[in-house]
């Protein structure tokens, strides 16, 4: 049984191929972060949990130790998780930036479509 309606490529020939396209060099693949091994914001929790401007003052100790975290939010209120999403990403750009021998700048730009993709939004 055969299908007459298929048609198979002459030998020789090549199929038709869609071109790839070459992204940043340095693009750094968010989806490999271990954002759960980010204990270090983990051990005082800076960021806000909440969407609603948080402004209360916040102190934070460490039992058996010295360590004091106080956070004293401006009056728009503390910076909340996807502020952390914004800094884990734009650190993750330029630490691979770095590693490619880039030069880094002042100045952070970037895509906002690589922020939503990269931060699974």
């Amino acid at each position: 049984m055969s299908d007459e309606g298929e048609k198979k490529p002459k030998r020789g020939r090549k199929p038709n191929l869609v071109p790839y396209v070459q992204t940043d060099m340095f693009q750094a693949n968010m989806v490999e972060w271990p954002v759960k091994d980010d204990l270090a914001s983990m051990e005082f929790p800076l960021f806000s949990l909440s969407t609603i401007p948080d402004t209360a003052i916040r102190e934070y100790h460490q039992p058996g130790t010295n360590k004091r975290v106080r956070i004293i939010p401006p009056v728009i209120g503390a910076a909340t998780v996807f502020d952390k999403d914004l800094l884990l990403f734009i650190g993750s750009q330029i630490i691979e930036g770095r590693k490619a021998g880039l030069p880094i700048s002042n100045t952070v730009k970037f895509d906002s479509y690589d922020f939503l993709i990269g931060t699974g939004r």
